[in-house]
């Protein structure tokens, strides 16, 4: 009986954990968005031209601020030397996993799918015509 007892009390120091009184909260989609990202590939569903990520891209960054504007930065290597540095936009996530962003010359919002935010990556699919385009971007 004594064994008994003995293997009760040890089962049950055992299987209890202290509680933490303040746990860390997780963070939003929209907390863990906020920041600058650098591209870091771009590959298309296309048959034979997998990967559109040209050289001069690979600088690029883009930042989203807790005020819903946007800036995209060209890096040091431009594409089109007529491309102005930096650009500023807007953007909007209100229905997770969806999010949305306009560059100022443009009128209509790019829709696109997050399938992956966290605190190193986001990454999403854009449909472009019949390709969809998966972008991966490394907080920097």
């Amino acid at each position: 009986m004594t064994f008994c007892a003995l293997l009760a009390s040890c089962s049950k120091e055992n299987t209890t954990t202290p509680s933490n009184p303040n746990p860390t909260p997780e963070k939003t989609p929209l907390e863990l968005l906020k920041g600058t990202w650098k591209i870091e590939s771009s590959i298309s569903n296309e048959v034979g031209n997998p990967s559109t990520l040209p050289d001069c891209s690979k600088d690029n960054l883009v930042t989203f601020n807790a005020d819903g504007s946007m800036l995209a930065d060209e890096g040091n290597v431009k594409c089109d030397s007529m491309d102005a540095q930096i650009s500023t936009g807007t953007w909007k996530m209100a229905n997770y996993p969806t999010l949305e962003f306009k560059p100022d010359a443009t009128t209509e919002f790019t829709v696109v799918k997050v399938i992956q935010l966290d605190e190193m990556y986001l990454k999403y699919e854009m449909p472009v015509d019949t390709r969809i385009y998966t972008l991966t971007w490394k907080r920097k």
